[in-house]
């Protein structure tokens, strides 16, 4: 097997993921109030939910990518995990607002990552022409 094949992983977690993605999505507001107290607030905190499982789905590829990955992972999240336990404390809708914009940076920036260099690998496999093997 060459080095740049992916080895072959099961789906269930990411089945999971997408199931607690429908759950978050599905679930009435009156199960947020514990949280939030407007409609405003329950949007964002269902919007942060949503953030938090696309950054769980991709962290398994953050595990196995470069240190500079990782740093950058942590830069953005160690803050928005704060900023949203402060909300949580102290019920403050700015710390929710600086907690789902430094998530979403995060998921953003992985994401954004992750697809560089899947199109970096696809480049170089092409200019080698094994792209058909």
């Amino acid at each position: 097997m060459r080095e740049s094949t992916i080895p072959p992983r099961s789906g269930a977690r990411h089945y999971g993921l997408g199931a607690l993605a429908v759950a978050a999505l599905v679930l009435p507001d009156s199960a947020y109030s514990v949280v939030a107290d407007n409609s405003a607030e329950v949007l964002i905190v269902r919007l942060l939910l949503l953030v938090g499982l696309s950054l769980l789905a991709v962290l398994p590829w953050v595990s196995q990518a470069g240190s500079d990955v990782q740093r950058r992972m942590r830069r953005w999240v160690i803050p928005g995990v704060s900023a949203s336990a402060v909300y949580l404390i102290s019920a403050q809708t700015l710390y929710l607002i600086l907690g789902f914009c430094l998530l979403t940076g995060a998921a953003l920036d992985v994401w954004a990552t992750r697809a560089h260099v899947a199109s970096e690998t696809l480049r170089a496999r092409l200019v080698r022409g094994d792209g058909d093997r």
